[in-house]
């Protein structure tokens, strides 16, 4: 990490009709430093992003980049200036090419004013080496995974030589192994001397990839602290405003009676005679590989994926089979595992 401060942001204010989102909140980034910024739900730290992305205007306060004050009122001034953010919801256009999301705002010419294709392939090809990406840059994105669209955005705010990565919970839809790879992209951008702002909830990423934390609570700056020398009971304190002694207390329920019943159910390619019942009180997890079944259980149960054999009740009455109409009707609901895209 370097000594050189790329980003400081000093008594940023902005309050919404009767919210004081940010209130007089300070946080430096250095070259080649990974900052995470932490806090509970509301704390501030999307407000600051996105005024940081130019979305949101700043009510008081100053930006400085490289030692120069800013003012940012669109996310074009935001992103010629150099600072990149990688939203949570991804902003790329899946039916396009890999090279067309990565240079979309600004695809590369020649002198007829056409587009330079082989241009736009091998510098993509470059980008995404630098990253570590094997991927086609003709390829459509639609069929990368989750994490290889990710460091797609991130290639693309190295085409426009961002000094600043903004990353929104990034790791909130990978696997374990696709983590892992995000990490070692990480790395590299810190190496190329690119500062990072990494949001999460996640605590035991912050001390695998970060060198200092800030944390706001309520809209308020909270504390600045180096990693190596702070631990996770310090940093949940600064984020509640208290001992937390047990990071997820047991809490003691009585169970009720049966309010879901699941009797051999089958799907013509994943489950086979998948049989359990649900209490009301209670909590019931779903567990095993990538594979195993687990999302396509959610979908039978509630009508989405069609059902070969076996029978779901809920509260005694039996669930028409393959209607989520009807299990919304007896009081079921299903979070998707892709909110985007299935949860419309």
């Amino acid at each position: 990490m370097s000594d050189t401060i790329l980003l400081e942001v000093k008594n940023i204010s902005k309050e919404f009709p009767g919210v004081k989102a940010l209130d007089n909140v300070h946080l430096s980034l250095h070259k080649g430093e990974v900052h995470a910024l932490c806090g509970e739900n509301g704390a501030g730290k999307s407000t600051l992003i996105k005024i940081l992305a130019g979305i949101y205007q700043k009510d008081e306060g100053e930006v400085y980049f490289e030692g120069k004050m800013i003012e940012l009122h669109s996310a074009h001034d935001s992103l010629s200036i150099g600072i990149k953010v990688v939203f949570q919801e991804l902003s790329l256009i899946p039916n396009l090419s890999v090279a067309e999301n990565v240079f979309l705002e600004s695809f590369p010419l020649k002198n007829n004013h056409t587009i330079d294709w082989q241009k736009m392939y091998d510098g993509t090809r470059g980008l995404l080496d630098s990253i570590g990406l094997d991927v086609d840059p003709k390829v459509s994105l639609d069929r990368l995974t989750i994490s290889q669209q990710q460091m797609v955005e991130i290639a693309r705010a190295l085409s426009h030589e961002a000094k600043v990565v903004i990353m929104d919970e990034p790791t909130s839809a990978l696997s374990p192994k696709e983590i892992k790879s995000l990490f070692n992209v990480i790395k590299r951008l810190k190496e190329m001397g690119i500062g990072i702002l990494y949001v999460t909830h996640k605590l035991e990423e912050v001390f695998e990839i970060c060198d200092r934390i800030t944390v706001f609570r309520d809209g308020q700056f909270i504390s600045n602290r180096n990693i190596p020398e702070t631990n996770t009971g310090e940093i949940v304190k600064d984020m509640v405003g208290r001992e937390i002694t047990t990071l997820f207390p047991k809490s003691n329920t009585k169970k009720g009676e049966v309010v879901l019943e699941v009797k051999n159910l089958s799907t013509e390619r994943k489950l086979n005679n998948v049989s359990f019942t649900l209490r009301s009180g209670e909590v019931i997890g779903v567990f095993g590989l990538l594979g195993a079944g687990r999302t396509e259980l959610a979908k039978a149960v509630f009508g989405l994926d069609p059902v070969t054999r076996g029978e779901v009740f809920i509260q005694g009455g039996k669930v028409k089979s393959g209607s989520t109409a009807h299990a919304t009707a007896a009081g079921m609901g299903l979070l998707t595992e892709d909110r985007k895209e299935e949860g419309l």
